[in-house]
């Protein structure tokens, strides 16, 4: 009778474990999909949608919706051992932001330029200005050149887009000096 027992505890744990493993390797797969810096804990799944959006063909581009950045202005010299702090601004016409992590008004800034093999993403919500750490500033300014930062804006609702994604007509470029 014990050996019957024993036999039914193994292989109840065995089930057990096997479904407890692949829910964490299903989990471990959507969490690496996401490479952006995330501040004032935006959601992963909302920079997963605006990329969609962008791949779609949805971005639209409108200066009277679109966040600007305000600083640095463009044209600035940043060095590479200082990170600076990016700022921007909604249009006087653009509604306040909601609050909360997968709803509000999300901004994604794309850094691309000299020496970044990658594009670099930052997705921010319920914050108008972003500073970078010292790593995430020394894996943006990676080596001396022009630098550019392209601003997205989009209104999510539950990790959807309901009204956007636009971004301005231009984006600031800067010269990183050592």
């Amino acid at each position: 009778m014990l050996a019957f027992l024993a036999m039914r505890w193994l292989a109840l744990s065995s089930v057990v474990l096997s479904v407890a493993l692949s829910a964490m390797v299903g989990c471990g797969d959507d969490a690496a999909t996401v490479d952006a810096i995330l501040v004032n804990d935006a959601s992963d799944e909302v920079f997963a949608t605006l990329e969609d959006e962008e791949a779609q063909g949805g971005l639209m581009s409108d200066p009277t919706r679109a966040a600007t950045i305000v600083a640095p202005t463009t044209g600035t010299s940043l060095t590479k051992g200082t990170p600076p702090t990016f700022t921007w601004a909604l249009p006087a016409s653009t509604r306040t932001p909601r609050h909360g992590v997968a709803n509000g008004t999300f901004f994604w800034l794309q850094f691309t330029g000299a020496g970044i093999s990658d594009k670099v993403d930052v997705l921010a919500v319920g914050v108008m200005s972003w500073t970078p750490s010292a790593d995430d500033w020394a894996r943006i300014a990676v080596s001396p050149g022009n630098l550019s930062v392209r601003l997205v804006t989009a209104v999510v609702d539950d990790a959807l887009v309901v009204e956007g994604p636009w971004e301005a007509d231009a984006s600031p470029s800067y010269p990183v000096t050592e």
